[in-house]
C-alpha cells in the first residue's frame, strides 16, 4: 500500500501524458500540420483575389487545379469529372488543392518568407476532418509573424466551374455515390503523392 501511495503521483502523470497526446494526436502528425498551414495560407490568398469569372487568374487559377488534379489521377479523368470531384469537397480539401495548383503557378503565399508545405494527399483530411481548435496554434504563429487573423469558414465552399474558380456562400450536396467511390479509390493508391512542391 506504501508503494501505491509513493506512486501514485508518477502513474497520474503517465496518464495525463497519453490523454494530452491521444487528444492532440492529429495536430503532431506532421501531414495534418502541413495541411492546416497550407490551408490558411490559400484562405489567405484566396481574400486577396476577386474570385469571379471576369477575373483572368480566377480562370488560369481554375484550370490549374484541373491539371494539377488530373496529373495525379491514374488514367484518364475529364474535366467535367475532375471539377465534380472537387466541388464535392470540404473547403480544408480544397484549399489544399488549391495550393497545390498555386504552387504549380509558381505562386507563393503572400506572406514573406512562407512556402507551400508538402502535403502527400489532401483527400484523406475527406476522412480525417480537422477540428477549429487545432488550427488555433498555426493561426497563432501566422498572427505573431506577419500580424495577420486567418480564419477559415467551413459554411462556405469554393466552386470550380468551366469559367474559373469561385466562391460560393452555399454548401454543396453530399457527393454522389460513384465520386465517393472514386476518392476511396484515389486515397487507397495515394494517387497525389507524386505531386512536386517547392
Amino acid at each position: 500500500m506504501e508503494w501505491a501511495y509513493e506512486h501514485v503521483g508518477t502513474f497520474a502523470f503517465i496518464v495525463a501524458v497519453i490523454y494530452f497526446v491521444w487528444r492532440w494526436r492529429n495536430f503532431f502528425r506532421p501531414s495534418t500540420h502541413s495541411a492546416m498551414t497550407n490551408a490558411l495560407f490559400a484562405e489567405h490568398a484566396l481574400s486577396l483575389i476577386e474570385l469571379v469569372p471576369e477575373n483572368p487568374f480566377s480562370t488560369e487559377l481554375g484550370r490549374q487545379i484541373v491539371r494539377t488534379l488530373q496529373r495525379g489521377i491514374p488514367g484518364q479523368s475529364s474535366d467535367r469529372e475532375v471539377i465534380t470531384m472537387f466541388n464535392c469537397e470540404s473547403r480544408f480539401v480544397q484549399l489544399n488543392i488549391i495550393a497545390m495548383a498555386m504552387n504549380d503557378l509558381h505562386q507563393y503565399p503572400p506572406l514573406i518568407g512562407e512556402h507551400w508545405q508538402y502535403v502527400k494527399n489532401p483527400f484523406v483530411f475527406k476522412f480525417r476532418p480537422i477540428k477549429p481548435d487545432f488550427f488555433a496554434g498555426v493561426s497563432k504563429r501566422l498572427f505573431r509573424k506577419h500580424g495577420v487573423s486567418i480564419t477559415i469558414s467551413e459554411d462556405r465552399q469554393l466552386q470550380l466551374t468551366d469559367q474559373g474558380l469561385i466562391d460560393n456562400m452555399k454548401r454543396k450536396v453530399p457527393p454522389p455515390r460513384l465520386s465517393r467511390r472514386r476518392i476511396e479509390y484515389l486515397i487507397e493508391r495515394d494517387i497525389l503523392s507524386k505531386q512536386r512542391h517547392v
